[in-house]
């Protein structure tokens, strides 16, 4: 029971209400927070019971499965909620932010509720209920998110509450609705009346090997590309604060954009590229699905650095921030290519040592370019993102050659340079089309046209360009 694409989406729409609802407050206490939990969240992203339970037949073994894998999920949300309080404390003293206490605690406490409902369905699911769990399962996200906007609603418009305080309510709305999901689960395991008898024919079912198979599968990349973010807010704040004495509110606004609204946008974006390459290119080799993800990218980069004012217009009714929605669309090739280079690679000792190279390059360059460009006159932010471009580019290089030597492909270069040519006669005449309709964002309905006509007119450029190769 993985996170479906309308889930994602479901997540997504909820930020664009979220923007407006919260205006000229501050959010980011919430995005400082929300940073930390993906990083731990994403431990479980790849890990399901589903499997593990199908090869049971006995209840008692199953309910020995379930139990123990809820033991460790709370061990570990017990570890979370620590270090969630402890990173909160660091934090606080590090970037001189008042009031982190709450917001982490009611973090830590949501950090796997979650993963606890979609284990808990997936046993339940077994019980010929695979039904019911679906529709649970769903109406989890539609009760958070229903929930999630209520409350923004209340503590960000209609009372006067502190701003740390509506930021910490926020995560209220996953624990609602796990205690109103569970309790349905809970009920509906016990209308069943069970029997949990151990039977003589059980003694050959391992259930410790099955929870250890079930806990193999964690997702060390996507860990790591949260860890890019966060390392990104925090040494952004830390460095435009206290180095170049920006104001705490352009901080908090800049960085709450770039890494909660921007890379939501294009995470959206990279999702559905996965999803409609995934879908036509099942059978495909690993070398075709990066050129297809490589070049529907790059198309999609480009096309979004010329929309860019229209589409935060459109979106969020706010112009200013089209530039960094622009970087965020170029970075959003390495993203797209890192995830799924690192899909397709088994030896987990080749893939920690390709994650730390990354990291690391991010992590040693990052000072450096952003007082790069603050010397040279240019926007700081483009020294992060581009560090972080830099660290998942390595990756990426150390993966391929791993990829390339054990699924060797030719002409692989040759289509990657075709693909360079066809965007930039793209991105050509997108630039000069400027010159006949010209980006005009003052208007949403305007501006929502523009996009309609800009995206139209790319994509009948590159269906040319595919007939013509």
């Amino acid at each position: 029971m993985t996170k479906s694409f309308k889930m994602k989406f479901l997540d997504f729409i909820k930020i664009i209400p979220l923007y407006f609802i919260v205006g000229n407050k501050s959010i980011f206490l919430y995005v400082l927070s929300i940073c930390l939990y993906n990083i731990l969240n994403s431990i479980f992203d790849n890990i399901s019971i589903r499997e593990g339970l199908q090869e049971v037949y006995y209840n008692y073994s199953k309910n020995k499965i379930f139990k123990r894998v809820m033991i460790i999920t709370g061990l570990m949300a017990a570890i979370g909620i620590v270090i969630s309080l402890v990173v909160g404390n660091l934090l606080g003293q590090l970037l001189h932010i008042e009031n982190t206490f709450l917001v982490f605690l009611l973090m830590g406490i949501s950090i796997y509720l979650e993963y606890i409902i979609k284990f808990s369905l997936e046993y339940l699911e077994t019980f010929n209920s695979k039904k019911l769990s679906r529709i649970l399962y769903d109406a989890f996200y539609y009760i958070d998110i229903i929930i999630f906007l209520i409350m923004a609603l209340i503590f960000f418009r209609i009372t006067n509450t502190p701003v740390y305080l509506a930021n910490a309510f926020l995560y209220l709305s996953k624990i609602i609705s796990f205690i109103m999901i569970f309790m349905v689960f809970f009920l509906s395991l016990k209308s069943k009346q069970l029997e949990y008898i151990k039977r003589r024919e059980e003694v050959k079912v391992d259930s410790i090997l099955v929870v250890k198979n079930i806990f193999k599968n964690i997702n060390i990349s996507l860990i790591i590309k949260n860890i890019y973010y966060y390392i990104s807010v925090i040494i952004l704040y830390f460095i435009l604060s206290g180095r170049y004495n920006y104001m705490i509110n352009d901080i908090e606004v800049i960085i709450s954009f770039i890494y909660f609204y921007g890379i939501s946008v294009i995470n959206m974006i990279t999702d559905f590229v996965f999803l409609f390459v995934n879908y036509f290119n099942k059978k495909e080799t690993i070398f075709k699905k990066i050129y297809v993800v490589f070049d529907r990218m790059l198309s999609v980069a480009i096309i979004l650095a010329i929309i860019a004012p229209l589409l935060t217009k459109v979106v969020f009714n706010n112009t200013s921030n089209s530039i960094y929605l622009m970087m965020l669309g170029f970075m959003g090739i390495f993203i797209s290519l890192y995830n799924l280079t690192f899909k397709n690679i088994n030896n987990k000792k080749f893939v920690y040592i390709s994650l730390c190279v990354g990291l690391l390059i991010k992590i040693l360059l990052m000072i450096p370019l952003v007082d790069s460009f603050y010397r040279i006159g240019y926007n700081l932010i483009y020294g992060d993102v581009i560090s972080t471009i830099l660290g998942m580019f390595m990756s990426i290089i150390i993966n391929y050659i791993y990829l390339k030597k054990h699924n060797y492909e030719k002409g692989f270069f040759e289509k990657i340079l075709k693909s360079l040519y066809e965007n930039i006669v793209l991105c050509i005449v997108l630039v000069i089309l400027q010159f006949l309709i010209p980006i005009n964002s003052n208007s949403y309905f305007r501006a929502l046209g523009l996009i309609m006509a800009y995206v139209s007119i790319s994509l009948m450029i590159l269906n040319v360009q595919k007939k013509e190769m």
